[in-house]
């Protein structure tokens, strides 16, 4: 459970929030979309999945460890 979760960190990362970090660290503060809103929610919505999944990751691997499951 915890190599899934890190796998499935790890691509959300990648095809998530490193593409809208490029995109935004683009914007000056002159110049931005109109809806920037609407990246921000995405990229705040994509953080908040990534650290539930690491959170489980985490916990399934200290109950392993813990428990010897």
């Amino acid at each position: 459970i915890a190599l899934a979760a890190l796998l499935a960190d790890a691509l959300l990362a990648l095809k998530g929030n490193i593409p809208l970090n490029e995109m935004i660290s683009n914007w000056t503060t002159a110049e931005y979309p109109s809806n920037w809103k609407k990246y921000q929610l995405r990229w705040f919505r994509l953080y908040h999945v990534r650290q539930i999944i690491n959170l489980t990751g985490f916990v399934s691997l200290v109950a392993g460890w813990v428990f010897g499951i």
